[in-house]
């Protein structure tokens, strides 16, 4: 016989939450971006908003991997 041990979390609220704010991001108009600024000078460009397609002709995943 096993025994098994855990844990059970209800996340339900915190998704709605998420899905809700996704929704109103995406309907916002212009392009919203989140960049993480690394110490040694470097950035990364963590994020991109729908909107960029409109704006700047590319999908937000293509933003994201080619931010140059």
């Amino acid at each position: 016989m096993h025994t098994y041990y855990g844990s059970i979390q209800d996340i339900t609220e915190r998704k709605r939450s998420r899905n809700r704010l996704q929704l109103l991001a995406d309907n916002l108009p212009g392009v919203v971006i989140s960049i993480l600024f690394n110490p040694d000078g470097n950035e990364a460009l963590k994020y991109v908003l729908k909107g960029s397609q409109q704006i700047w002709g590319y999908a937000a995943e293509e933003d994201v991997k080619n931010n140059e």
